[in-house]
């Protein structure tokens, strides 16, 4: 969970709830019974997000940031506009 955080440093509002959105999706498509959302679902909607494909989303969700420009552990700068 600690990496979690320190991946979606600097990140906006916007860009978390869609990581949690996303983190519920995973956990229903691992089991439509599950009633919790694990680190590994919220691990692996993070990814997707980071993904190199999903920069539109990205920018549209304020963050807008190539994943080839994150530092190592994938944290974002203090100033999302700054890369």
């Amino acid at each position: 969970m600690q990496l979690t955080v320190e991946r979606t440093d600097g990140t906006t509002a916007s860009f978390l709830k869609e990581l949690i959105r996303r983190a519920v999706l995973e956990a229903l498509h691992d089991d439509p019974a599950l009633s919790t959302v694990t680190g590994a679902h919220l691990a692996r909607a993070l990814d997707d997000l980071l993904d190199a494909a999903q920069a539109v989303t990205r920018t549209l969700l304020g963050v807008g940031v190539d994943p080839a420009d994150l530092p190592p552990g994938g944290a974002l700068s203090a100033d999302p506009g700054r890369v």
